[in-house]
């Protein structure tokens, strides 16, 4: 849970009780004392995998490199779901960038994109029937129209809501100016088939060729 003090506690660190306060990547953090976890699911060894891939590649860019997402990152500030404004480091920035990159097998980036972060895309059509097709379309923004697509999605099996969501990764496609797919065969062949009615949730980021990773859209829907 982010949090934000005043003017009587400015700062705060170490555990009080079930609480852990401390600071992660510029954010202020309250969270309960967590457990040790076996993690192992098959959707966290992708994403270790990943960040593995995207953290070797980082410590292989050139000096120039580097320093290019160094002069990225002083320009580029964030602020969290508070407001707050934090700096990410250009190492921070480039695996934000590049984790998901190396998640759906697109090239990673050397350098920063040349253009600033693009929308997810104007949305055109999403009709899952059952026992197939499951059919996405989107259209990819304007001002950069060549990039990939990262389609996410999750069910729980029930017919008036979806539920707690575990979502995972079921397509990945590098498009100019448009998606259009039938999702039912890696749709089921990660997450299993669905019966008819059945509500399900799904979501998409774009990744352009020269910008930023969009925000997600998503939305939630009931198979014919």
């Amino acid at each position: 849970m982010l949090v934000r003090y005043g003017a009587i506690i400015g700062a705060a660190s170490g555990t009080m009780g079930a609480v852990t306060f401390s600071n992660r990547k510029g954010n202020a953090v309250a969270a309960m004392k967590s457990s040790p976890l076996n993690r192992k699911t098959e959707s966290q060894l992708e994403h270790q995998a990943a960040m593995s891939r995207a953290a070797k590649a980082w410590a292989n860019l050139s000096f120039g490199a580097q320093f290019n997402w160094k002069l990225f990152a002083a320009k580029n500030v964030r602020q969290n779901r508070l407001g707050v404004t934090r700096q990410l480091s250009p190492y921070q920035f480039y695996l934000k960038e590049n984790v998901l990159r190396a998640q759906i097998g697109a090239p990673l980036r050397s350098n920063p994109p040349t253009k600033g972060q693009q929308g997810v895309g104007s949305f055109a059509g999403l009709i899952f029937y059952f026992g197939g097709p499951y059919a996405l379309e989107v259209y990819s923004p304007a001002n950069d129209p060549n990039g990939y697509f990262a389609i996410y999605g999750a069910h729980g099996g029930k017919t008036n809501a979806i539920g707690k969501l575990y979502p995972r990764l079921v397509h990945a496609e590098h498009v100019t100016g448009a998606l259009a797919v039938d999702l039912y065969t890696p749709w089921t062949d990660i997450l299993g088939p669905m019966f008819s009615g059945e509500m399900y949730w799904l979501a998409w980021r774009y990744l352009g060729d020269s910008s930023l990773a969009s925000i997600p859209a998503s939305l939630t829907q009931s198979v014919f």
